[in-house]
């Protein structure tokens, strides 16, 4: 016991002194490293927060920017829109029809931006404005409104000439407008507007300006789904000036300073994030570019971030700390728990080897799996073995018991011999040729049952002393017809001495006792998946296939009288019982005999091993 627990206490200071210095070495290593870390981990963390969220936010904006540009393309390129656009009218009267068919269009159109929910939590509201803007070549001219306002509608032309966005619209080459104008001093009420030109496709003339507005309150809504805690939004035109912005107001135009390294690229592929002082300030810029030259900028300053540094920073050392004491102590519990169930196995090995081969009564559970399914499988390796050997001393006795067995049902060889030679050269002498036919054919009987004590014969020789026996029944017992089929490459083939005889024998016996005229008897021989299959079908009576395994796999106990469905007792003093046993002894369990279904008589297959790998025929000789 004393030597045991200086083994454990040796496995336990070499597990747990180095794993604990280690862990202990790694912590201190870990906290002087993760002030550093941290910040650097948070800047990281901040600008791919800033770069993801500016990537939803712009491209959420590219799609309500998108469907607002499809708009006016969908009303320009509507050839309904254009005839009721290019067509002339006598009067005023002719007209109102067309252009409340007009006015309807457009409505319908604007009533799409319901399907386009922007925030959910919001109240559903119609966001686009659809207007067509006419000069006095129109035919609905007359009908327009004087003063453009921002409701569907169809407008005059007069009050918009001096605007800068209807000028770059008559401008040759510019086929699309954009802008923005504010609402109210709450930034509520504001619009972002997109205008396309309208050309008649038959002569080419001017028929008007489709004028499509969007909310800046979708605007809003979007930016408020997404929100920087640490920073802002800000959505700027072409020329840097702001359209919606929380602490910038709307028109401020944004300094060289904050848009420098922006506006060096192709308009509609810039994209990317940059680091500026605003107001003496380090602060982080991410920024996409849309098609339109219009700007997604998200600013965060650096010195909103400095706050959570130092509070993390000192989190993660008094963590670190608490973690050495924690691991220290655990290291040493865990080390405990494994190296006493160890040590305690190893002590059950070392007796084992010793020779001791009596499985533990009891272990003691170490409640780690690893080691208590090692425990438990090296007792059960134990009492597998104890079972092994047991299981190899009983099919020993087993063996040598067949082995008295078939000893008993031997005679002496040489007297039978000379006997039944003698009886020949007799009948010989009085012209008897029957008494000699059945004295050569018993002797070949016998020959080869007694098989000089083998328990392994070839094929050919087996099927010889079968037929030698079926000649004599036939000249015992009177009409009787058997036919042997046989493949002649598989007569050379080893098989269990002594198989077809008690099998025909039971078809004498058993399957014919009431039958004395058309009896016949097949056997026939076969490779089968690899094995030998040999199958003996007789005419008689028949048996119950099901029952005849059942009794063969001793599952049903053998009734006191004999009948038609019950083994045989021993005949020949050998059985089909002892048949059973002998080739599953020599060839394993998945060889033997099986009854089969047959709809007339008797059929049984014998499956034997094709191959005896490793083995010869003195490996199953007896002694």
């Amino acid at each position: 016991m004393a030597k045991t627990r200086n083994r454990s206490a040796r496995l336990y200071q070499k597990i747990a002194m180095p794993v604990t210095f280690i862990i202990v070495a790694l912590v201190c290593l870990l906290a002087v490293l993760s002030s550093v870390v941290i910040v650097w981990i948070q800047n990281d963390q901040t600008e791919k927060s800033v770069r993801q969220s500016t990537n939803y936010v712009y491209r959420s904006l590219w799609y309500q920017f998108n469907s607002l540009k499809n708009i006016p393309s969908f009303i320009i390129s509507s050839r309904e829109i254009e005839n009721l656009l290019e067509k002339r009218y006598a009067s005023k009267a002719d007209a109102v029809s067309d252009y409340y068919d007009l006015f309807t269009e457009f409505e319908n159109i604007s009533l799409m931006s319901l399907l386009n929910e922007v925030d959910p939590r919001s109240q559903a509201q119609i966001s686009y404005v659809v207007t067509v803007i006419v000069g006095a070549g129109s035919g609905l001219y007359d009908l327009a409104t004087d003063r453009f306002a921002t409701v569907n509608g169809i407008y005059k032309n007069d009050d918009v000439k001096d605007k800068d966005w209807y000028r770059k619209l008559s401008e040759s080459g510019n086929p699309m407008v954009w802008w923005a104008e504010p609402g109210n001093a709450d930034g509520i009420g504001g619009h972002i507007y997109v205008a396309k030109r309208k050309v008649s496709a038959k002569d080419g003339r001017e028929l008007g300006y489709v004028v499509v507005g969007y909310a800046l309150n979708n605007i809003r809504g979007v930016l408020n789904q997404v929100g920087l805690l640490q920073g802002e939004f800000v959505l700027a035109d072409e020329q840097n000036r702001v359209v919606y912005g929380t602490s910038y107001p709307f028109g401020r135009t944004l300094p060289d300073s904050f848009t420098a390294g922006m506006n060096g690229q192709a308009q509609g592929e810039g994209q990317g994030l940059l680091t500026r002082k605003i107001d003496g300030e380090q602060t982080f810029i991410a920024w996409g570019e849309y098609d339109n030259g219009w700007k997604l900028i998200s600013i965060v300053p650096e010195s909103r971030l400095a706050d959570y540094t130092a509070v993390v920073a000192a989190i993660a050392v008094g963590v670190s700390l608490l973690g050495i004491v924690v691991t220290t102590l655990l290291i040493r519990r865990v080390a405990a728990k494994v190296t006493v169930p160890v040590t305690r196995l190893a002590s059950l090995m070392k007796r084992v080897e010793l020779g001791e081969l009596q499985p533990p009564a009891r272990l003691e559970p170490a409640y780690i799996d690893e080691v208590d399914l090692l425990g438990r499988g090296f007792a059960n390796m134990i009492a597998r073995l104890n079972g092994l050997i047991e299981e190899v001393y009983v099919r020993d006795i087993a063996q040598k018991q067949l082995q008295l067995d078939l000893l008993h049902a031997q005679i002496n060889p040489h007297f039978l011999y000379n006997t039944l030679d003698m009886i020949n050269c007799k009948a010989l002498d009085a012209g008897d040729r029957d008494i000699s036919r059945i004295a050569r054919l018993l002797a070949t009987v016998l020959r080869f049952g007694l098989n000089k004590g083998q328990q392994v014969i070839a094929l050919r020789d087996e099927l010889k002393q079968v037929s030698s026996y079926l000649e004599i029944q036939a000249m015992m017992n009177g009409e009787l017809l058997y036919n042997i089929q046989a493949d002649e490459s598989l007569s050379a083939e080893p098989v269990i001495h002594f198989v077809l005889q008690p099998l025909v024998e039971n078809s004498m016996v058993h399957g014919f006792r009431q039958q004395r005229t058309n009896r016949r008897i097949e056997i026939r021989v076969e490779r089968d998946d690899g094995d030998l299959l040999i199958e003996v079908h007789d005419n008689g009576c028949g048996a119950d296939a099901e029952r005849m395994n059942r009794l063969l796999a001793g599952e049903e106990p053998e009734a006191g009288s004999a009948s038609e469905t019950e083994l045989p007792a021993q005949t020949s003093g050998l059985g089909v019982r002892n048949v059973e046993r002998r080739i599953k002894l020599y060839c394993g369990d998945r060889y033997g005999l099986r009854y089969m279904p047959a709809d007339s008589g008797t059929c049984v297959h014998v499956r034997l091993p094709l191959a005896w790998p490793g083995k010869s025929a003195s490996d199953f000789s007896p002694g």
